[in-house]
């Protein structure tokens, strides 16, 4: 939904994927920040559901600029890193093994769910800055490695998130207060910017500091939009279409793979 409100700017679609959260939230949210696949949740809690609400809090944030979505999804990424990690490698999908027989004894690790530990753990860094975070990524990716190295063909999810690692993501920032029609304008551009890898800020200077103060950003008086790379940023831009023109000039800034290695 959250995709769909990106494209549309449709507050009532927003709204729909606001209440979806609420609702997940009311009803299988877990202490610690995990979430419950059901009511009674037999041989779980499973690490999909926490990883799922942990992607849609992210997507929430990047949607909005509202903090607490933000602080939500770290919350579920710390719950992942307790519950879920193996020490000997990867994160397992499910916390127990009740049911569980014979060669089935010990909880499964997934290989989709190893994805999408490393993208979800990945983006968080980028948003937080923290180690933490890019350790756990590492640590679901040394796992796909050693899949990978047995598996009879390339598999696109292990290259997706191998490259996500490797590289920024196409990074945006929205100076602004969040009451300013203009600063929603110069967001709602960005957030409908055609970019699978993308990290989306909106910084209302009232609010402090972001998470990740890995750039700063200057007070021009009036809102403005930056694209960076490699904490490297662009000049300002005031429009939907500076900033369009922005981001694919930094583009080409953003150092190749094996520059960044």
């Amino acid at each position: 939904m959250t995709a769909f409100y990106n494209a549309t700017n449709d507050p009532k679609v927003l709204a729909i994927a606001e209440r979806a959260a609420a609702w997940v939230n009311a009803n299988r949210a877990m202490p610690g920040g995990g979430f419950r696949h059901g009511d009674k949740d037999r041989g779980g809690p499973f690490l999909g559901d926490s990883l799922a609400m942990g992607q849609a809090f992210l997507d929430l944030y990047a949607a909005t600029g509202n903090r607490d979505w933000l602080a939500q999804a770290a919350k579920a990424g710390d719950f992942i890193g307790v519950n879920f990690k193996d020490e000997a490698g990867g994160f397992v999908s499910s916390k127990t093994s009740e049911g569980n027989v014979g060669v089935f004894a010990k909880p499964p690790k997934h290989t989709d769910d190893q994805i999408q530990v490393a993208r979800f753990m990945n983006l968080l860094n980028r948003y937080f800055g923290n180690d933490v975070y890019k350790d756990h990524a590492a640590h679901a990716m040394r796992y796909l490695t050693g899949v990978s190295a047995e598996a009879a063909r390339p598999m696109p999810g292990v290259l997706l998130a191998d490259e996500e690692l490797a590289v920024e993501p196409t990074h945006m920032t929205i100076v602004g207060h969040k009451d300013d029609p203009r600063a929603q304008a110069l967001h709602a551009a960005a957030r409908a910017f055609p970019a699978r890898y993308k990290r989306l800020e909106w910084l209302d200077l009232s609010e402090g500091k972001l998470p990740n103060p890995d750039v700063e950003y200057p007070d021009l008086g009036e809102p403005a939009a930056f694209a960076c790379s490699n904490r490297i940023c662009s000049y300002p831009s005031f429009s939907a279409e500076e900033l369009a023109a922005t981001v694919k000039q930094m583009a080409k800034l953003k150092p190749s793979r094996a520059a960044s290695n």
